[in-house]
């Protein structure tokens, strides 16, 4: 009994998930992220990518990082790859922002998003 109660444990644990690291804050600093602070397990398997934002806004800049439950994969349209990210551009008068979907853990650090 004993046996087969540890077998059904082990494939359990086997069979689980494993969970992505992103880099998780909201105005980041633009380069120094101190690992040990802003890297966070995401919450659940369902969070399949982590995402770095730039949001430019006439002269105000804010950077935010963390997950996603987006994929990272690029289809038609304007795709760019940095690092192995997937990247995208969008403008909306005068508000822009560059956002970055990676699928690594950790992969949202400070390389991303792309400076202009």
């Amino acid at each position: 009994m004993y046996q087969i109660l540890l077998l059904i444990l082990v494939t359990k644990i086997c069979t689980v998930a494993p969970v992505l690291y992103c880099y998780v804050c909201e105005d980041c600093p633009e380069s120094n992220l101190s690992p040990l602070r802003r890297m966070r397990a995401c919450p659940d398997d369902s969070h399949v990518s982590c995402i770095a934002t730039l949001t430019t806004f006439a002269e105000y800049k804010t950077i935010s990082r963390g997950c996603s439950r987006a994929p990272a994969v690029a289809r038609r349209g304007r795709y760019n790859k940095h690092n192995g990210a997937i990247c995208s551009q969008h403008t909306v008068n005068i508000m822009r922002a560059t956002v970055c979907l990676c699928d690594r853990d950790t992969c949202n650090g400070p390389s991303l998003p792309p400076r202009e």
